[in-house]
């Protein structure tokens, strides 16, 4: 005997996984290594389907160079400061894009640490129609003006923090 519920149970339990294929397949939840962090949330979760970034956006990508506490191919999010065709400049480690003020931390203890040059507090880029420029918020962040930009390509998602 047939019931009632077979054609209704069956309906649910495919709208329910495909739903959950598609969530997992799109979302997923980032935790910084300890030794990249540079905002001050701990947990993200990635639009893995959102992959073009604004100014404030927090852009999810795979490092690229050898360099500083990171390794190629470590998962890196940053906040995004400037995009395609924006001004930037650091002048005695201050940070401006398009004549703007941006807020982050000094770089000084960061480059004694890393053994870098002085000559990197004063930088000057009109930045190509592919490339971001990202920061963090913390004295700890190994970012952009350390390594420079990051092709919009490699951006992975966009991460919104949960914690």
């Amino acid at each position: 005997m047939k019931s009632v519920f077979t054609l209704p149970l069956v309906l649910s339990v495919l709208f329910w996984g495909a739903m959950l294929t598609y969530l997992t397949d799109r979302f997923s939840i980032l935790v910084p290594a300890q030794k990249s962090v540079c905002l001050k949330a701990r947990f993200f979760i990635v639009d893995h389907y959102q992959t073009h970034v604004e100014k404030g956006d927090l852009a999810v990508f795979i490092y690229h160079k050898d360099a500083g506490p990171l390794s190629v191919g470590d998962k890196v999010i940053k906040k995004v400061a400037a995009t395609g065709n924006d001004i930037v400049q650091l002048e005695q480690g201050e940070l401006s894009v398009n004549g703007e003020p941006v807020a982050t931390k000094p770089m000084q203890r960061m480059l004694a640490a890393l053994g870098l040059s002085d000559a990197l507090l004063t930088q000057h880029k009109i930045l190509p129609s592919d490339e971001i420029f990202v920061t963090g918020e913390t004295e700890n962040s190994f970012d952009s003006r350390y390594w420079g930009t990051i092709k919009s390509s490699a951006i992975q998602g966009v991460g919104y923090a949960i914690l």
